[in-house]
């Protein structure tokens, strides 16, 4: 096989938007906190 296989690419696209999402969501709570 060669590259990576599009499963993996799925789930690393999911991670990262679950890292975004996390991160925006603290960034809102740390605006609302001030």
């Amino acid at each position: 096989k060669a590259g990576v296989d599009r499963e993996t690419i799925q789930e690393a696209v999911k991670v990262a938007s679950v890292i975004q999402a996390v991160g925006v969501t603290l960034d809102a709570e740390a605006v609302l906190a001030e």
